[in-house]
């Protein structure tokens, strides 16, 4: 037996020796709605089979296009009876300061476009002047995109969230 797979990279699974092909390749999708589907891609007659079959399968997988602006509306839409109203200063400081990047496709996001955002970011105040990203407001974008990555991935609009796991001051000095 195999170990236990990275949680969103599907499963296999025996579903009975006494089986032709029993080794089963399922992997499971959120729908709009939270809920989850399970699809079942196929039964092989040995687990290295169905363990090839579903790398291959993720490896080809092609997220799903949307522009970062799109993905703010979708993604606040989406949220917007779990988040108190104190919360939406924390995405609307995030969809402010990433003004550059609205037209671009948020899988061709890499980590250097949110290092050039978190230290040169810049808005327009409704005074119509132009406001520099703070050390607070660097803390509060990286906690939006942090929450939005997490939202694309969940519904394959980006093969992974790359600034989960790392940390402001390491984004900084990169």
């Amino acid at each position: 037996m195999m170990n236990r797979r990275k949680k969103g990279t599907g499963c296999i699974r025996c579903i009975g020796k006494n089986r032709k092909k029993p080794w089963q390749v399922v992997i499971s999708k959120k729908k709009l709605d939270g809920t989850r589907i399970r699809i079942h891609l196929g039964c092989f007659e040995k687990e290295e089979q169905a363990v090839s079959y579903l790398d291959k399968y993720l490896r080809n997988q092609k997220p799903r296009e949307i522009s970062l602006k799109d993905l703010f509306q979708v993604f606040k839409r989406y949220f917007k009876h779990r988040f108190p109203k104190k919360n939406y200063r924390i995405y609307d400081s995030g969809y402010a300061f990433s003004k550059p990047y609205w037209n671009k496709n948020v899988a061709s996001i890499t980590l250097h476009d949110i290092r050039e955002l978190l230290l040169s970011g810049t808005r327009i105040s409704e005074k119509g002047d132009l406001i520099h990203i703070t050390n607070a407001a660097r803390e509060k974008v990286k906690s939006c995109f942090n929450n939005l990555f997490d939202f694309a991935y969940d519904h394959f609009y980006v093969r992974e969230n790359l600034i989960r796991d790392i940390s402001l001051s390491k984004l900084i000095h990169l």
